[in-house]
């Protein structure tokens, strides 16, 4: 059965099974047996969930699953699950331009038409994940700049027209991901 009724996050796989993210675990949910297959957190598992706590669950074009987790969203970087391995990759900061910018993850935006991913962190402001190159771009907000975020800490990114529009600690903005700048 589903491991936990506190459930966060659903999402069908191009195979039509239905992805359910819960307090207590992934879930894989098979509408042809009627069974569940249980994720969770392994110390014993290094290719593992980083946390257990699902919080969102978005699909890319190609039907690859990303999962943000709690220990995500408060440390453990976004997981990325490949389907056809049944593996899952991490992305952490790291040294170098090309990296997440923070590792505490709040939201996550999926961009059908372009194959990116905005990331909204907690204290790193909000991440562009192009797929198809692999490329980060961050976007922090500048003291003083209004045309920057209002903060660094992302609460949520929803789609506006051709526009984001970003919930942070200090309000919101519109964003523009043509040119990167915020309309508060």
């Amino acid at each position: 059965s589903i491991s936990s009724n506190f459930v966060r996050a659903c999402c069908e796989d191009n195979l039509g099974n239905i992805w359910i993210g819960t307090f207590n675990g992934l879930n894989r949910y098979d509408k042809s047996t009627g069974l569940f297959q249980n994720h969770t957190a392994s110390d014993a598992q290094s290719d593992g969930l980083t946390h257990s706590s699902i919080w969102c669950i978005v699909k890319d074009n190609q039907g690859t699953l990303w999962l943000g987790t709690y220990f995500g969203t408060e440390g453990g970087g976004l997981n990325y699950y490949n389907r056809r391995t049944r593996e899952f990759k991490w992305f952490r900061p790291e040294i170098g331009p090309n990296s997440i910018s923070h590792n505490n993850i709040k939201a996550l935006y999926y961009d059908a038409s372009k194959d990116i991913i905005w990331i909204g962190t907690h204290l790193g402001g909000l991440n562009r994940l192009d797929i198809r190159s692999g490329q980060f771009t961050h976007y922090r907000m500048e003291a003083g700049n209004p045309e920057t975020l209002p903060s660094d800490i992302i609460r949520d990114i929803a789609p506006y027209q051709d526009h984001l529009v970003i919930a942070t600690q200090n309000g919101i903005c519109l964003f523009d991901p043509a040119n990167g700048k915020c309309q508060q």
